[in-house]
Protein backbone atom coordinates (compact mmCIF):
# COMPACT_ATOMS: atom_id res chain seq x y z
CA UNK A 1 0.00 0.00 0.00
CA UNK A 2 1.09 3.52 -0.75
CA UNK A 3 1.68 5.98 2.01
CA UNK A 4 -0.76 8.90 2.33
CA UNK A 5 1.88 11.35 1.06
CA UNK A 6 1.69 9.84 -2.43
CA UNK A 7 -2.04 10.45 -2.43
CA UNK A 8 -1.58 14.05 -1.29
CA UNK A 9 1.09 14.67 -3.94
CA UNK A 10 -1.11 13.06 -6.65
CA UNK A 11 -4.20 15.04 -5.69
CA UNK A 12 -2.17 18.26 -5.38
CA UNK A 13 -0.59 17.74 -8.81
CA UNK A 14 -4.01 17.10 -10.37
CA UNK A 15 -5.40 20.32 -8.87
CA UNK A 16 -2.26 22.25 -9.85
CA UNK A 17 -2.56 20.99 -13.46
CA UNK A 18 -6.26 21.85 -13.46
CA UNK A 19 -5.52 25.38 -12.18
CA UNK A 20 -2.78 25.93 -14.78
CA UNK A 21 -5.17 24.67 -17.51
CA UNK A 22 -7.94 26.99 -16.37
CA UNK A 23 -5.55 29.94 -16.20
CA UNK A 24 -4.11 29.32 -19.68
CA UNK A 25 -7.48 28.43 -21.19
CA UNK A 26 -9.12 31.47 -19.67
CA UNK A 27 -6.60 33.96 -20.99
CA UNK A 28 -5.56 32.43 -24.32
CA UNK A 29 -8.97 30.84 -24.96
CA UNK A 30 -10.77 34.12 -24.36
CA UNK A 31 -8.68 35.82 -27.03
CA UNK A 32 -9.33 32.96 -29.43
CA UNK A 33 -13.09 33.08 -28.82
CA UNK A 34 -13.13 36.88 -29.24
CA UNK A 35 -11.17 36.63 -32.49
CA UNK A 36 -13.59 34.02 -33.85
CA UNK A 37 -16.57 36.10 -32.75
CA UNK A 38 -15.17 39.13 -34.55
CA UNK A 39 -14.64 37.06 -37.70
CA UNK A 40 -18.22 35.78 -37.56
CA UNK A 41 -19.58 39.31 -36.98
CA UNK A 42 -17.52 40.71 -39.85
CA UNK A 43 -18.72 37.91 -42.14
CA UNK A 44 -22.37 38.50 -41.19
CA UNK A 45 -21.98 42.27 -41.67
CA UNK A 46 -20.48 41.72 -45.14
CA UNK A 47 -23.34 39.36 -46.09
CA UNK A 48 -25.87 41.90 -44.77
CA UNK A 49 -24.30 44.73 -46.78
CA UNK A 50 -24.31 42.57 -49.93
CA UNK A 51 -27.95 41.64 -49.36
CA UNK A 52 -28.87 45.31 -48.91
CA UNK A 53 -27.06 46.20 -52.16
CA UNK A 54 -28.85 43.40 -54.02
CA UNK A 55 -32.18 44.47 -52.52
CA UNK A 56 -31.67 48.08 -53.65
CA UNK A 57 -30.71 46.95 -57.15
CA UNK A 58 -33.77 44.70 -57.36
CA UNK A 59 -36.00 47.50 -56.06
CA UNK A 60 -34.65 49.87 -58.75
CA UNK A 61 -35.31 47.23 -61.40
CA UNK A 62 -38.81 46.61 -60.03
CA UNK A 63 -39.53 50.36 -60.16
CA UNK A 64 -38.30 50.49 -63.77
CA UNK A 65 -40.50 47.52 -64.70
CA UNK A 66 -43.48 49.11 -62.95
CA UNK A 67 -43.03 52.31 -64.99
CA UNK A 68 -42.67 50.27 -68.20
CA UNK A 69 -45.80 48.29 -67.30
CA UNK A 70 -47.83 51.47 -66.72
CA UNK A 71 -46.60 52.91 -70.04
CA UNK A 72 -47.50 49.66 -71.82
CA UNK A 73 -50.98 49.62 -70.30
CA UNK A 74 -51.55 53.25 -71.35
CA UNK A 75 -50.33 52.51 -74.87
CA UNK A 76 -52.52 49.40 -75.07
CA UNK A 77 -55.48 51.48 -73.90
CA UNK A 78 -54.80 54.06 -76.62
CA UNK A 79 -54.65 51.28 -79.24
CA UNK A 80 -57.83 49.68 -77.95
CA UNK A 81 -59.57 53.05 -78.02
CA UNK A 82 -58.31 54.13 -81.45
CA UNK A 83 -61.44 52.92 -83.24
CA UNK A 84 -63.83 54.31 -80.64
CA UNK A 85 -61.95 57.63 -80.58
CA UNK A 86 -62.13 57.92 -84.36
CA UNK A 87 -65.93 57.59 -84.31
CA UNK A 88 -66.70 59.98 -81.45
CA UNK A 89 -65.16 62.28 -78.95
CA UNK A 90 -65.62 60.12 -75.84
CA UNK A 91 -66.64 61.88 -72.67
CA UNK A 92 -66.82 60.38 -69.19
CA UNK A 93 -68.71 61.71 -66.20
CA UNK A 94 -66.85 60.23 -63.25
CA UNK A 95 -68.99 60.14 -60.11
CA UNK A 96 -67.17 59.67 -56.83
CA UNK A 97 -65.05 61.26 -54.16
CA UNK A 98 -62.48 63.42 -56.03
CA UNK A 99 -59.58 62.10 -53.92
CA UNK A 100 -60.59 58.47 -54.43
CA UNK A 101 -61.01 58.76 -58.22
CA UNK A 102 -57.98 60.97 -58.97
CA UNK A 103 -55.85 58.09 -60.26
CA UNK A 104 -58.63 56.73 -62.47
CA UNK A 105 -59.43 60.22 -63.80
CA UNK A 106 -55.77 60.84 -64.67
CA UNK A 107 -55.55 57.45 -66.39
CA UNK A 108 -58.70 58.09 -68.43
CA UNK A 109 -57.37 61.49 -69.50
CA UNK A 110 -54.03 59.91 -70.47
CA UNK A 111 -55.71 57.46 -72.81
CA UNK A 112 -57.83 60.14 -74.51
CA UNK A 113 -61.12 60.56 -72.66
CA UNK A 114 -62.52 63.94 -71.72
CA UNK A 115 -63.31 63.54 -68.01
CA UNK A 116 -65.69 65.55 -65.88
CA UNK A 117 -65.54 64.84 -62.15
CA UNK A 118 -68.98 64.83 -60.55
CA UNK A 119 -69.26 64.80 -56.74
CA UNK A 120 -71.62 62.07 -55.46
CA UNK A 121 -73.85 64.64 -53.79
CA UNK A 122 -74.48 66.59 -57.04
CA UNK A 123 -78.19 67.31 -57.55
CA UNK A 124 -78.01 67.15 -61.33
CA UNK A 125 -75.74 66.39 -64.25
CA UNK A 126 -72.80 68.73 -64.81
CA UNK A 127 -73.93 69.70 -68.36
CA UNK A 128 -75.95 68.45 -71.30
CA UNK A 129 -74.51 65.05 -72.26
CA UNK A 130 -72.65 64.67 -75.52
CA UNK A 131 -73.52 61.79 -77.83
CA UNK A 132 -70.61 59.69 -76.57
CA UNK A 133 -70.95 60.25 -72.81
CA UNK A 134 -70.62 57.38 -70.37
CA UNK A 135 -71.45 57.69 -66.68
CA UNK A 136 -68.82 56.00 -64.50
CA UNK A 137 -69.92 55.43 -60.91
CA UNK A 138 -67.32 54.53 -58.28
CA UNK A 139 -69.47 54.37 -55.15
CA UNK A 140 -72.27 52.08 -54.05
CA UNK A 141 -75.11 54.35 -55.16
CA UNK A 142 -75.78 55.98 -58.51
CA UNK A 143 -76.91 59.61 -58.38
CA UNK A 144 -80.69 60.06 -58.44
CA UNK A 145 -80.56 62.03 -61.69
CA UNK A 146 -78.63 59.28 -63.52
CA UNK A 147 -81.70 57.06 -63.98
CA UNK A 148 -83.63 59.83 -65.78
CA UNK A 149 -80.82 60.50 -68.27
CA UNK A 150 -80.59 57.02 -69.78
CA UNK A 151 -76.81 57.23 -70.08
CA UNK A 152 -74.68 54.12 -70.48
CA UNK A 153 -73.40 53.46 -66.97
CA UNK A 154 -70.31 51.61 -65.80
CA UNK A 155 -69.66 50.72 -62.18
CA UNK A 156 -65.93 50.76 -61.30
CA UNK A 157 -64.16 49.56 -58.16
CA UNK A 158 -61.42 52.04 -57.19
CA UNK A 159 -60.11 50.03 -54.25
CA UNK A 160 -57.44 48.56 -56.56
CA UNK A 161 -55.59 51.63 -57.95
CA UNK A 162 -53.44 49.74 -60.46
CA UNK A 163 -53.09 50.24 -64.22
CA UNK A 164 -54.55 46.79 -64.80
CA UNK A 165 -57.76 47.60 -62.92
CA UNK A 166 -57.94 50.92 -64.77
CA UNK A 167 -57.55 49.06 -68.07
CA UNK A 168 -60.49 46.87 -67.07
CA UNK A 169 -62.50 50.05 -66.44
CA UNK A 170 -61.52 51.40 -69.89
CA UNK A 171 -62.62 48.15 -71.49
CA UNK A 172 -66.03 48.39 -69.77
CA UNK A 173 -66.41 52.04 -70.79
CA UNK A 174 -65.60 51.33 -74.44
CA UNK A 175 -68.01 48.41 -74.41
CA UNK A 176 -70.79 50.66 -73.06
CA UNK A 177 -69.91 53.40 -75.59
CA UNK A 178 -70.39 50.89 -78.38
CA UNK A 179 -73.74 49.85 -76.92
CA UNK A 180 -72.77 46.50 -75.48
CA UNK A 181 -72.15 44.96 -72.10
CA UNK A 182 -74.10 45.13 -68.85
CA UNK A 183 -74.47 48.35 -66.91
Amino acid sequence: MYPWRYHVVTVSSVFLALGVGILLGGTAGQRWIEANQQDVIASLAAKYDETVRQNKALQRRLDELHVQFEETVREMSRLVLAEAMAQASPHVWLVGDPEAVKGLADFLRDVGFAVTLVPPEAQGPPEKPEAATVLVVTGDLSPAWAGRMMLPTVRVDTTDPTPYSYLTAVKAIVSRMQGGGPS
